[in-house]
């Protein structure tokens, strides 16, 4: 039997319009007397939500937004005050957003929309402490401490400024090319090879940096009284700390994981175009892309997205490359599954960001 002394507490508060609180915190602590020796456990849970800047009318809107726009409303250099923003009227800055400066027109960033004042923070730790009592002037005590903590912030795109871009590279969007066509007055953009156009702008998403944390501490000593009433206390203390810390960006870090998830299927890699990503398959079109709202991209509840396979071979290594580029496996490994559809070997898992996606093949 364990009987003991213990006890256990939970708190909890959502993010309201008076708190930036939005966390949540339990614990257990036992503690137990066995003759000589004293045995007390605790574990210790505590999870805190992002907070942004956005979520609070006073600081929702940058006092300067920035003139750096995403593209395709980043100015060109090459033609001095020549631009090649695409106005509203173009399906690109939105109306209230589209500014004339000094280097002819912008769209303005909000860059507070983009910034966490409170980090999303994820930790589990535990604590076990041991006394046994020697004599009446000593004892012998150990303590074991141990803690894992992930946490993940955001701050604002990151800015580039007179960038040189080869007009021969193969990536550059037809649109732009068409606008700088227009706005240089030639017959064709190959009428600038081997002369570099200098741009300026943001990165199409936020930065984001993921850190995680391994954490122990192991004490073990001596302690007790002198018969002259010295006391003394001695020990031994071994410790450690594995710390990985990522920069993450999320369209960048989602193209990939689905460029090595869909090459397992023969899909070729994605194409970017501005805040969204496309990859062309026999069947149609998939496509991942930035919320065009300003609110954060969250997974659906319940949504699950399939990929048809050819064998059970070919599932099984999608499910292996999703997981080698920062998918994480869900529900039932992969397997043969059985219902009212037939017959199906079935590979689930969650890509980085959370969504639902499985690999099926019709046996």
């Amino acid at each position: 039997m364990w009987p003991t002394n213990s006890s256990i507490r939970t708190s909890a508060s959502p993010i309201t319009a008076g708190s930036d609180e939005g966390r949540f915190n339990a614990n257990f602590v036992v503690g137990k007397a066995f003759g000589d020796h004293h045995v007390t456990a605790v574990v210790d849970y505590f999870k805190r939500n992002a907070f942004y800047l956005r979520d609070r009318e006073a600081s929702r809107d940058s006092v300067r937004p920035s003139q750096q726009g995403f593209y395709p409303s980043f100015n060109d250099l090459y033609f001095m005050t020549n631009d090649q923003t695409e106005g509203p009227g173009n399906g690109g800055c939105a109306t209230a957003d589209f500014k004339v400066g000094n280097l002819g027109e912008y769209c303005q960033v909000n860059t507070n929309r983009y910034v966490s004042s409170q980090d999303q923070q994820e930790s589990l730790g535990g604590l076990i402490t041991h006394d046994f009592a020697i004599s009446d002037n000593v004892s012998w005590y150990n303590e074991l401490l141990f803690q894992h903590t992930e946490a993940r912030g955001t701050s604002s795109p990151a800015n580039f400024s007179r960038a040189p871009i080869d007009p021969e590279n193969p990536n550059w969007p037809a649109a732009l090319k068409a606008d700088i066509v227009s706005e240089g007055r030639v017959r064709r953009f190959s009428s600038y090879n081997g002369f570099p156009i200098f741009a300026w702008g943001k990165l199409i998403e936020p930065r984001a940096v993921e850190v995680e944390s391994d954490s122990f501490r192991y004490v073990t000593g001596l302690k007790g009284k002198f018969t002259n009433g010295w006391t003394y206390d001695t020990g031994l203390l071994f410790g450690g700390n594995d710390r990985t810390q990522s920069g993450l960006s999320g369209l960048i870090r989602s193209k990939a994981f689905y460029d090595a998830l869909l090459g397992t299927l023969g899909v070729p890699a994605g194409a970017v175009d501005r805040h969204r990503v496309f990859w062309r398959t026999p069947t149609g079109v998939f496509s991942v892309t930035q919320p065009i709202n300003g609110q954060p991209a969250t997974p659906a509840n319940g949504g699950t997205i399939g990929f048809a396979c050819q064998t059970a071979e070919q599932a099984d290594a999608w499910h292996a490359a999703g997981l080698a580029h920062g998918g994480t496996t869900c529900e039932e490994p992969p397997g043969v599954r059985e219902g009212a559809a037939g017959k199906l070997y079935l590979a689930y898992m969650r890509d980085p960001d959370g969504n639902k996606i499985c690999a099926l093949h019709r046996m």
